[in-house]
């Protein structure tokens, strides 16, 4: 079955939005059973929650742009901010483009919206996961830790063992080290497959590889798409750091 833009959006926002973090109150019960179960009769519901996500919709308005989509449900445009699946870098040129967009959604006065811009290195790749360490948060609501950022980070688990619900799964946790983004050492940790009753992985055995998203299984990958979202994620941290050392 063709991949559905809105389906692999709804799958890696509706954590988010369950929290409390982002988006509209009560979208993630429609955009949960829409990623799981496609059911035709949400999907305008659930493309309607989701434009009204404001963060990321200003980015996923910034990609869809850079890659001539005429829609941010685009498939190219989803798999580039959360999997890192062609991803495209942030230029100087599109510093006023966002910041129009984020005044345009009320997140803040266009002069103090060029000033947060401001801060994303020109070159860093357009995804969710240099958003969680630039910023942790723009509206403040999310804690800005380093724990919180592992858990809001879009990450890689290799499975070890699953039933019942639940996982035992091989992850990188990112650390601080010198004041630097780095992976450290792989750690065994358990993530939920279950939410609701549905789940939007399905069968997993051990070797298999899940994006994780607060704790929660949101997507089967293959080692290759694991590989490319691990290497997006190490160009997020190099840009950072750079950014620091300068």
């Amino acid at each position: 079955m063709p991949e559905d833009g809105a389906r692999t959006l709804s799958r890696y926002s509706f954590k988010t939005n369950e929290l409390g973090y982002c988006g509209p109150p009560g979208a993630d019960k429609v955009l949960l059973r829409y990623a799981a179960l496609g059911e035709k009769k949400l999907e305008r519901g659930a493309k309607k929650f989701l434009s009204r996500f404001p963060v990321l919709d200003s980015y996923l308005e910034l990609v869809a742009r850079k890659k001539g989509a005429t829609s941010i449900f685009d498939t190219r445009v989803p798999r580039a901010i959360w999997r890192g699946e062609g991803a495209v870098a942030f230029r100087e040129s599109d510093w006023d483009f966002l910041a129009k967009k984020f005044a345009s959604k009320k997140l803040f006065p266009l002069a103090v919206a060029r000033k947060v811009v401001g801060k994303i290195p020109a070159g860093a790749p357009i995804h969710h996961n240099l958003h969680v360490f630039l910023y942790g948060s723009l509206t403040g609501v999310v804690p800005r830790t380093l724990a919180v950022q592992n858990q809001c980070m879009i990450s890689v688990a290799k499975i070890k063992s699953a039933e019942k619900g639940e996982a035992v799964a091989e992850t990188k946790q990112v650390i601080a080290k010198g004041g630097r983004f780095v992976f450290g050492k792989p750690v065994s940790r358990k993530i939920t497959l279950v939410r609701s009753g549905l789940s939007l992985v399905g069968d997993l055995k051990p070797g298999d590889y899940a994006a994780v998203h607060w704790g929660f299984a949101v997507e089967k990958i293959s080692q290759k798409q694991a590989i490319d979202l691990e290497r997006v994620t190490r160009k997020v941290f190099d840009s950072l750091n750079c950014r620091k050392a300068a």
